[in-house]
Parts: structure tokens; sequence; C-alpha cells
């Protein structure tokens, strides 16, 4: 998977949720939420069934921009791991909306999902992944025979029992 492309879509959907988190923080309309956690719910099921395309409408753009630019590959297990993560916040955060709760329930769910969004964002690191490569290492998750490349070699881990981490060949 194109870690750029994952980072543009990360950045896309931030500034789209900043946008709307504004709205509802700043002018207390919440419709922006309410309309935007919906669309996140949904791109990030696409996400997690198809990949980054052609069906994430996010994906798909954050793709394009990055289209001239080398592509970085990372492994797709623990982004997809990531974003069911992502599926459940925006789930959450479409029922709190959509149910009128406000306060500091939304707010605080609202600032997680913006700080994942911007650490993946601005500085790539992926927390799901993270939590993806913690769970791998004490066999709480089932994984494949090779463990998944992740950006920025943050996923040391050994390569078939022989010693060797990822970055070491």
């Amino acid at each position: 998977m194109n870690e750029r492309a994952v980072r543009a879509t990360a950045g896309l959907m931030l500034i789209a949720t900043s946008v709307a988190f504004s709205q509802a923080f700043f002018q207390g309309n919440f419709l922006p939420l309410k309309i935007i956690t919906p669309i996140l719910f949904i791109d990030f099921t696409i996400r997690v069934l198809t990949g980054l395309t052609p069906l994430s409408p996010f994906g798909v753009l954050g793709t394009f921009l990055v289209r001239h630019q080398k592509p970085e590959w990372a492994g797709a297990t623990q982004k997809r791991f990531a974003w069911s993560i992502g599926i459940g916040v925006a789930l959450l955060m479409t029922v709190i909306t959509n149910m009128n709760i406000t306060g500091a329930l939304p707010l605080t769910f609202c600032v997680i999902c913006m700080s994942l969004m911007w650490l993946e964002t601005a500085l790539g690191v992926c927390v799901g992944c993270r939590i993806y490569q913690w769970l791998a290492r004490r066999r709480m998750l089932e994984t494949t025979e090779y463990p998944p490349a992740c950006a920025g070699g943050i996923c040391d881990q050994a390569v078939q029992n022989t010693g060797l981490n990822r970055s070491e060949g």
C-alpha cells in the first residue's frame, strides 16, 4: 500500500473533520459534523473492504494528489486494522452527533480522531498500526508468515525466526 497516498488521505479527512469540528465548537452548528461522520464511516468501511482505490472517495483523491511522487510501500494488513478502529470511532461519532448529544463526549472523541489523523498526516505515525504490532507480538492476532512492512521501519520484527530484523535484510 502506498504510504504517501495513505497520509494524503488522512490529511484530507483531517481537513474535512477540522472544518466540521470548528463549526460545532465555535458556532454551535453541528450540521457539518452530522454530515461528515457518516461519510467517514462509509469511507473507512470501503477502505477496509477494498483498499484506498477505486471506491473510497478520500482514498481516490489522496492517491491522485501524490500520483507524481515515488510510492513508499507499507503493509496493508496493519492499515486495514487501523481503519477498522476508524470505523468504530466514526460509527460512534455518527450515533452521538445524530442523536444530538453535545458536550464533552463528542468533543473528546472528535479530538482523539483528529489527533490520530494529524499524527498519520504530519508525522507518519499510524497509532492503529502500532496497536496491531503490539497485539501481533503478543500473539493476540493471527498474522501472516511474513510480518507486514511498516512505514518508517517501526515494525522491527524478526523475519522467519532468522533473528534478522526487516531493516537488516
